[in-house]
């Protein structure tokens, strides 16, 4: 496994013109706006480099200052040198959710599950060069520290998070959920500083955060790369108008997306009052892991990468007592990955659309898994609740 691994890095580290094509994003962008162009214009990314896709830059102007520190060395050497920094972030990662959240020692199996679970979203991750990594070793620190009311480094941690994806400031209603003190004032304060920053990043060039909103709302990925409520809805209407030539309302597809969010922060509220009348060890915990999983759920843009969040989650709620025998197959469930083709005529469309949102009909499983623990723990007499 760790050969696999070890031959994965090394394959992406002498192929750089194939590999982290994202964080080639990040270097042009940050190339382009040096020089006084436009970064979140795609033309002007292309001019600095040879071939290849050219994606959006999706970053706020405030971060454009920090992606031009790539710019004081080469490209292939900032390439390499990123490569090594996510990995030790990774290893470092995945000893932190085995030691602080899950609470018991490493072992190769959840190393195992770590690499391959939810479709591989960890090697995604470095293949493509995203700062999801990043992004997840930083939420998870803040995690740790909320978890150990540590109020204040949690809200930094979470705006230097949120300075560059914007959705991870969802994690401040933490504040509101976990036991603490004052933790309305902390979320104000946390989040108008959050709109502070965003507002200083539009003061320093409104023309450039305009452009950042437009790349932001294109909502145009489907399928497994971007395996989210809103991709699917969009991806069957988009389906069913080839099929039958019918076009519906673009607000059609909105709607029903705003629809099914609503029902999931119904039912996930209602879990949530409910078990705060009970005794549950480790209840802030599970508050913790049952939010990851509807924020990942909630959001209309969530890439095949982003699921690492629910890496912790859900080997929290397949290992716990109650589902013991089902643990086998649930981590296989979760192990499995992304099948694309399948040779039996009309078929093959239900088995791509299955395995293209494979990683969200997992999201969907952990939140009924959390649901099932939580309201089955309030089902129980007092007596057998632990």
């Amino acid at each position: 496994m760790l050969l696999y691994f070890t031959g994965i890095i090394i394959f992406i580290w002498i192929n750089q013109d194939q590999f982290q094509w994202d964080f080639n994003i990040y270097y042009r962008a940050a190339q382009a706006y040096s020089q006084g162009l436009n970064p979140y214009n795609a033309e002007n990314i292309s001019q600095f480099q040879e071939g290849g896709k050219v994606l959006d830059f999706v970053y706020p102007p405030i971060t454009l200052p920090i992606f031009r520190g790539f710019l004081l060395m080469e490209y292939s050497l900032a390439y390499h040198i990123f490569l090594v920094f996510k990995c030790l972030l990774l290893i470092w990662l995945i000893l932190l959710w085995k030691r602080y959240f899950l609470r018991s020692r490493l072992d190769s199996l959840f190393i195992l599950y770590c690499l391959f679970g939810f479709g591989g979203a960890v090697l995604i991750d470095i293949m493509a060069g995203n700062i999801s990594i990043i992004e997840q070793f930083i939420l998870w620190v803040a995690f740790y520290l909320l978890l150990n009311k540590k109020v204040i480094p949690f809200g930094i941690l979470i705006l230097a998070a949120a300075v560059f994806k914007v959705v991870p400031i969802l994690f401040l209603v933490l504040l509101l959920l976990v036991e603490g003190k004052r933790k309305r004032f902390h979320f104000a304060i946390f989040l108008s500083l959050f709109l502070f920053i965003m507002l200083i990043s539009y003061i320093m060039r409104p023309d450039l955060f305009s452009y950042f909103l437009h790349n932001s709302f294109r909502f145009s990925e489907l399928g497994v790369v971007n395996p989210s409520i809103f991709s699917l809805i969009s991806g069957f209407f988009t389906l069913q108008a080839k099929v039958t030539g019918l076009i519906i309302p673009g607000w059609v597809p909105l709607a029903l997306f705003i629809c099914i969010v609503a029902v999931v922060l119904f039912v996930s509220i209602k879990a949530y009052r409910a078990m705060k009348n009970i005794e549950i060890d480790g209840k802030d915990l599970i508050v913790l892991f049952a939010f990851c999983v509807v924020y990942a759920l909630i959001l209309p843009r969530f890439k095949d990468y982003s699921y690492i969040l629910l890496l912790p989650p859900a080997y929290f709620i397949i290992t716990k007592i109650d589902y013991a025998k089902a643990f086998p197959i649930l981590l296989l469930i979760m192990l499995l990955s992304s099948g694309r083709f399948v040779a039996i005529p009309a078929i093959d469309i239900i088995f791509r659309a299955f395995w293209n949102y494979y990683s969200l009909l997992l999201a969907f499983l952990v939140w009924g898994l959390y649901l099932y623990y939580i309201f089955g723990k309030i089902r129980r007499p007092p007596a057998e609740v632990s």
